[in-house]
């Protein structure tokens, strides 16, 4: 790749299998989206696109995510729905600069407990999982707008959500479909939004 200036590149919906190491090249690039190709590892070198703000691997095939991608410190937007990963690397907990986390329809049981450590975290995508508790970190997230857990193996309402320090912000929750024997009190949690049915 020698358009060492391009700022987006988007690729979605091909038959990509890897991810050149050329890519490092584009050392201006911002927005790279990968969605819908057969990518079945996100390689070591990935944390060279050090500009990098947006970075979709949906439907991919991947199945776990490196620990450098820790060094991706200016990214906002991490979307990895739609693939075969079992557990979430503490390192994406500590992307200084990340707004928005789509994990959703993969094969996670466990929540990292630094999850706390993700401070201007505002959206946290995590439906079509295997979750059954959440680390008590989560109260940790200040700036906690929009929580997906629809669909996981949740049975009873997360005690730890009460213990947010940012209460006030959480817009939208999202709990249906899990095996739920009970009904959070809303007024308490002061919510705007309450998806459960």
């Amino acid at each position: 790749m020698k358009i060492s200036s391009l700022v987006e590149l988007d690729l979605d919906n091909n038959s990509i299998n890897e991810i050149p190491e050329e890519i490092i090249n584009l050392k201006e690039l911002i927005f790279l989206s990968l969605d819908g190709n057969k990518i079945s590892i996100i390689p070591p070198f990935i944390e060279k696109l050090q500009k990098l703000l947006f970075l979709d691997l949906n439907s991919n095939q991947i199945k776990e995510i490196p620990e450098s991608i820790i060094h991706l410190q200016n990214l906002q937007k991490l979307t990895l729905s739609s693939n075969k990963i079992e557990i979430i690397s503490p390192s994406i907990f500590k992307i200084k600069e990340l707004v928005q986390l789509n994990l959703s329809q993969n094969d996670i049981k466990e929540i990292p407990a630094n999850l706390g450590d993700s401070q201007k975290l505002e959206a946290l995508i995590l439906a079509m999982n295997e979750i059954e508790f959440l680390p008590s970190s989560i109260g940790e997230l200040t700036k906690l707008s929009d929580l997906a857990l629809d669909f996981n193996k949740l049975q009873e309402y997360p005690v730890e959500l009460s213990k947010l320090k940012g209460l006030n912000r959480l817009y939208m929750l999202a709990m249906h479909s899990n095996p739920l024997e009970n009904m959070p009190e809303t007024k308490k949690m002061g919510l705007v939004e309450l998806l459960n049915s």
